[in-house]
């Protein structure tokens, strides 16, 4: 699947720069990821999305870090806190997806608080 475009569309209420809300996310039984016997795996609807809008975010943050360290302004020298907060949110859409592919122990649920940044 590929990045919603920047424009949200009108009758999807909470959509934020086209990427749908998460709004709609439910509890499911397990964890959204099922291994099977061959080898393969799925993911639910939700779990899907949530590791989609992390990928959508990371791609958002790496935009904006190249377009801040290639800016030599006085400005921009003064930002290395944020490119620092940026690096750490960075690490944690990272570990959403790893764990959403990777660990059957960790609930969709668990994983769309940390994108939201809830507790």
């Amino acid at each position: 699947m590929s990045k919603p475009s920047d424009q949200a569309p009108a009758d999807e209420p909470g959509a934020v720069d086209g990427i749908p809300a998460l709004d709609g996310i439910r509890e499911e039984s397990g964890a959204g990821l099922t291994e099977h016997a061959d080898e393969s795996a799925t993911l639910s609807s939700n779990r899907l999305m949530v590791l989609l809008r992390a990928a959508w975010e990371l791609d958002t943050l790496a935009d904006l870090l190249t377009t801040v360290t290639s800016n030599e302004t006085n400005e921009a020298l003064r930002v290395g806190h944020r490119v620092r907060c940026i690096a750490i949110r960075i690490k944690q859409l990272a570990s959403i997806q790893m764990s959403g592919l990777g660990d059957d122990m960790v609930t969709t649920e668990e994983l769309h608080r940390i994108l939201e940044v809830a507790s």
